[in-house]
């Protein structure tokens, strides 16, 4: 392995110099090759997020420069840089890659979702941070497929404009006022809006946003329950989905067998005919034979006893 790949505690020496925004140092190691811009250390990161949550305008500058496809990687949560610009709070660090994406076309990049379905609009909910807001909300702004995102649902069911009305107790109402102007809504708005929509005659653009909305919605219990269960072909063997499945039919057979062997209450142990008895013994309990349910013989009403009633 090369020196300039070594990891020093989780991260190469071109992670470290971008973080701490060493230029010189930085254009030395990419001399190596551009490679060294996808090395990944702590959670996945590549030097240009490092350099992009400390605001290192002139680092970003160098490692773009040098490899443009770098601008695509994620962390193992799924964020990209301009996730990460806005979560640290760097602003212009986020402006210095807003205008390399611009100015080469790849502005598919900013409706980008991390893990939990969070696009570049729940992030500057989450932060409150106006400035991304107004940016990417100017009717100036060049990449206008960014506003297809304003009412898209993170994995908590919540558009961005649920996530501004809801962090805090303070919302700031210029921000709020600026996000509805462009067309933002509150999930439970979009439904009504829906149903208001549904209630006359569908039209097709409200099909597809039906369409997006279900697509989007978290899943319910059930949904979840089935969708663990559900074979999955790229990481699970029919092998070991049919030994599952055996082992499964062996439990239910068995706990049926001994249901029907051992039933609630258990089972009598001799015969008796009370009424045929003597008056005396008038006491005793219902007719009944040995080995037939005790609970089928004395709750025979009951439904769930029915089926050990007829021993």
């Amino acid at each position: 392995m090369r020196p300039a790949t070594i990891l020093f505690d989780g991260d190469s020496p071109l992670h470290i110099a971008s973080a701490d925004g060493n230029l010189d140092i930085v254009k030395e190691l990419l001399k190596v090759g551009c490679h060294l811009c996808f090395v990944k250390g702590k959670d996945g990161r590549i030097p240009l997020h490092h350099a992009v949550c400390k605001g290192r305008k002139q680092v970003i500058r160098e490692l773009i420069s040098y490899s443009l496809e770098s601008i695509e990687e994620t962390t193992a949560r799924g964020e990209n840089c301009f996730h990460l610009a806005i979560t640290n709070n760097q602003f212009e660090a986020f402006k210095e890659l807003l205008d390399f994406v611009v100015r080469h076309e790849k502005g598919e990049i900013l409706k980008k979702k991390d893990r939990r379905r969070n696009n570049l609009f729940h992030f500057a909910a989450y932060g409150k941070q106006y400035e991304v807001f107004d940016l990417l909300l100017d009717e100036n702004f060049h990449y206008k497929g960014i506003l297809d995102e304003i009412n898209s649902l993170n994995k908590s069911g919540l558009t961005p404009l649920d996530v501004l009305l809801s962090n805090g107790a303070s919302v700031d109402r210029q921000l709020e006022e600026m996000v509805r102007a462009s067309g933002g809504k509150r999930f439970k708005e979009i439904q009504a809006t829906l149903s208001q929509q549904n209630s006359t005659v569908p039209s097709h653009n409200s099909s597809q946003e039906q369409q997006h909305i279900s697509r989007d919605r978290p899943q319910s219990t059930s949904g979840k329950l089935l969708e663990y269960f559900k074979f999955k072909n790229f990481n699970e063997s029919p092998s070991k989905v049919r030994a599952t499945l055996l082992l499964l039919a062996v439990l239910i057979a068995t706990t049926t067998y001994q249901a029907a062997l051992s039933p609630p209450g258990g089972v009598w142990q001799d015969d008796s005919w009370p009424q045929l008895a003597d008056p005396i013994h008038t006491h005793l309990p219902y007719d009944h034979s040995a080995g037939k349910a005790v609970m089928g013989t004395n709750n025979p009403g009951l439904l769930r006893y029915l089926c050990f009633s007829i021993r």
